[in-house]
């Protein structure tokens, strides 16, 4: 899916009266993300935290409650969420904690990065987020912790030009502090960018057959390529060392085979 904005920021433009009025009658401010925000509800209940106390990309932009305890974590937090078409975009960020959101009005398009998943390519989902269910939008969605997510502001009919705004809640379980909230820097996007691209072309040198001296470097097909390679040493090294690995997590145990059953066999890929 391309990403092509339908609004431009413009922080120096005041906002239309409607929006304004909006912004003034639920106390909204400006959040770091852009767009509005205001915190609606904090569980009074606490519990231990399940994260590491470690600094963010965000500990020196904001500055922590006065209640913030590092090792206690608000059972639940919410608030309400405003884009608007002078500031239609919320950036790149993850938070430790799962976010449930939910439509009150508008449309938009969120875009998550699944940074969290293993494996070099990065799996990246786009939805449209509005009250046309039938036309596969959005009235509610859940977004785990360590995810990447953006958002920007879409008309409110497909095809046109005006919003009102796009409105939302999101519940935060633990709740929200900014000590677990995280933006993605241009230097992690790019390197999360270069990884994917160096993992396709690998792919695709297996996938063609590519035998060339530097495809064969980086990618054997079989077992027999690797055994007499000039780093068959280092090959043979890593295949022990997953070896062990099986035996230490005991992926599986040694058994008679039983009458009239065949073996499956395995085959070694080694990238």
């Amino acid at each position: 899916m391309e990403i092509v904005p339908s609004f431009v920021a413009q922080p120096t433009t005041p906002e239309a009266h409607s929006i304004q009025i909006l912004i003034k009658s639920l106390g909204l401010q400006q959040h770091i993300e852009g767009g509005y925000f205001v915190e609606t509800d904090r569980a009074k209940e606490n519990i231990r935290s399940p994260f590491p106390s470690e600094p963010s990309s965000t500990t020196n932009l904001v500055t922590q409650r006065p209640e913030f305890i590092p090792e206690l974590r608000s059972l639940s937090t919410s608030i309400f969420y405003l884009l608007t078409p002078n500031s239609p975009q919320g950036g790149f960020h993850r938070n430790k904690s799962r976010t449930i959101h939910t439509l009150h009005r508008g449309r938009g398009v969120y875009v998550l990065i699944h940074a969290d998943e293993p494996g070099d390519i990065k799996r990246i989902e786009s939805f449209v987020v509005g009250s046309d269910v039938a036309a596969g939008e959005r009235l509610q969605w859940v977004v785990e912790g360590n995810k990447y997510k953006a958002s920007y502001l879409l008309p409110d009919i497909d095809g046109g030009k005006e919003s009102s705004g796009l409105l939302i809640s999101e519940t935060v379980v633990p709740g929200f502090e900014y000590c677990d909230h995280d933006f993605l820097s241009q230097d992690a996007l790019l390197s999360l960018k270069k990884e994917q691209e160096e993992t396709e072309q690998i792919l695709q040198q297996i996938k063609t057959g590519n035998k060339s001296k530097q495809a064969t470097h980086i990618a054997y097909l079989t077992f027999s390529e690797a055994t007499v390679a000039e780093d068959k040493v280092e090959w043979k090294n890593a295949m022990d060392d997953e070896m062990k690995k099986i035996k230490e997590y005991n992926v599986w145990e040694l058994v008679d085979l039983p009458k009239e059953r065949k073996t499956i066999g395995c085959k070694w890929h080694l990238i």
